[in-house]
C-alpha cells in the first residue's frame, strides 16, 4: 500500500493528435519524472502508481466515484478524469468537490442519487474510487465487470467497498498529482460525450436534490 505521496504537477501538454516530436518529449518527460519519483519515494511508490496507471489506461469506460476524501482535490480529479475520459459520481458527503454543472458530472450516486450516476456505474469497465466509502455496493458496478483503483487516507477503508485491483493509501490530491504524469489521454471519447449528452438532453437530470427538498420527509433523512 502507498502512504503519503507528495504530488507534483504535470508538465505535459495534452493534445489530440500529436507529431512524432511531441511525442518523443512528452516520453522523456514522463521518463525523467518517473526516475525522479524512483530516487525519492522508492521502487515500492512508484510501482503501486504505475500499476493503477495501467489499469486507468486499459479502460474504455471510466467512471470516477469522489468523497468527502475528495473535498480539497477538485484541481486533480477535473484533471483526471479529462485525461481519462471518465465521468464523476459524488457520495453524499463528497457533493462539494466538483461543481454539478461540469458537463461530465452525474450528481449524486446512491438512495438519494441521479439515474445517470446509476447508468454510469452500470456500464463502466473500470473504477477509479478517491476518498470515499460509499457503502452500498448495488450502486456501484457489479463484481466482475469493472476493474478497480482506490485512493484512500485511511488504509482500512481500501478493497472493503469494492474488489479493487491497485490500492492506493494516501491523500487524495496529492496522489492523484503524482499519478497525472503517468496517465495518457484517451483518443476515443465516445464513453465521455454519452455521459455528457444525457445532460444536454436533460439539463434537470442531476438537480434531484432540488426535487427531493421539496419533500419535507427527505429533509428528515439528510439529517439523520
Amino acid at each position: 500500500m502507498i502512504r503519503r505521496v507528495p504530488g507534483y504537477h504535470d508538465s505535459m501538454a495534452s493534445a489530440a493528435a500529436p507529431d512524432p516530436l511531441d511525442s518523443a518529449r512528452a516520453h522523456l518527460e514522463r521518463s525523467k519524472a518517473l526516475r525522479e519519483e524512483t530516487r525519492r519515494y522508492g521502487k515500492a511508490v512508484v510501482m503501486h502508481l504505475r500499476r493503477a496507471a495501467e489499469v486507468l489506461n486499459a479502460g474504455e469506460r471510466v467512471a470516477m466515484l469522489v468523497g468527502a476524501g475528495a473535498l480539497h482535490a477538485t484541481d486533480a480529479v477535473i484533471e483526471v478524469a479529462e485525461l481519462l475520459g471518465a465521468g464523476v459520481a459524488k457520495a453524499l458527503l463528497g457533493r462539494a468537490a466538483l461543481p454539478d454543472d461540469l458537463p461530465f458530472v452525474t450528481g449524486q450516486i446512491g438512495l438519494l442519487g441521479s439515474r445517470p450516476s446509476y447508468e454510469m456505474m452500470m456500464g463502466c469497465d473500470t473504477l477509479l474510487m478517491v476518498g470515499s466509502s460509499f457503502p452500498y455496493s448495488e450502486f456501484l458496478p457489479p463484481e466482475g465487470q469493472a476493474r478497480g483503483v482506490q485512493i484512500d487516507i485511511d488504509g482500512k477503508m481500501l478493497g472493503i467497498r469494492y474488489p479493487m485491483e491497485v490500492h492506493l493509501q494516501g491523500d487524495s490530491a496529492e496522489t492523484l498529482r503524482a499519478l497525472i504524469p503517468l496517465l495518457r489521454r484517451k483518443q476515443d471519447r465516445s464513453w465521455r460525450e454519452q455521459i455528457e449528452t444525457v445532460f444536454r438532453q436533460d439539463p434537470a437530470a442531476k438537480n434531484w436534490l432540488e426535487v427531493l427538498l421539496c419533500y419535507p420527509g427527505v429533509h428528515a433523512i439528510l439529517l439523520h
